[in-house]
C-alpha cells in the first residue's frame, strides 16, 4: 500500500472555510503507544504530513516524563498502554498537573470501537477519538 501524498501547505494558508491551516512542520507531537510498530506507523504518517518534531513514549510513565520536559501541540495516545497508567489516566494527570497547554490537541487512539466503554464518565475528555487502524486521511481530518 502506498502512502497518500498531501499538498504542501504554505504557512498562513486558509482552508475553504477561512480557517488557518496549521503549519505541520512547526508542531510538536508526542506519540504514546506500548506497541512500537504503531508508534512507527503514526510517526511515518505525521512525517508524510510534513511534521518534523515527533517524540515517542512506550508507556504512560514515560509519556508523563516527556510531558514534563516538552510542551507538545498534539498528543496521540493509545488507551491501552499495558502495565501502569492507561491513556485516560495519562490525560487526566497531564491536565491536573498542567503538563499540557489548553490549546494542546489530545487524541485518544484505540482498537476499542465503543467510545463510551473507553471514555465512560471521565472528567477530562480528549479532543478526538480514533479507532485503529488509522489512515493518513483520518489523521489529517482530525488534526484539521
Amino acid at each position: 500500500m502506498t502512502a497518500p501524498t498531501f499538498p504542501n501547505v504554505k504557512a498562513g494558508a486558509t482552508d475553504s472555510f477561512g480557517d488557518k491551516i496549521p503549519d505541520w512542520k512547526d508542531q510538536f507531537y508526542l506519540l504514546v503507544d506500548d506497541f512500537q510498530g504503531m508508534r512507527q506507523l503514526l510517526r511515518e504518517s505525521l512525517r508524510n504530513l510534513g511534521a518534523r518534531f515527533v517524540d515517542q513514549a512506550g508507556s504512560g510513565g514515560e509519556a508523563i516524563t516527556m510531558l514534563q520536559q516538552t510542551r507538545y501541540d498534539v498528543v496521540l495516545c493509545d488507551f491501552n498502554l499495558g502495565n501502569g497508567k492507561n491513556g485516560q489516566q495519562v490525560l487526566e494527570e497531564a491536565k491536573i498537573r498542567e503538563l499540557v497547554r489548553p490549546t494542546t490537541v489530545w487524541i485518544v487512539v484505540s482498537a476499542e470501537k465503543s467510545v463510551e466503554s473507553v471514555m465512560g464518565a471521565a472528567e477530562y475528555q480528549p479532543d478526538a477519538y480514533l479507532i485503529k487502524p488509522i489512515t493518513e486521511e483520518v489523521l489529517l481530518s482530525r488534526l484539521n
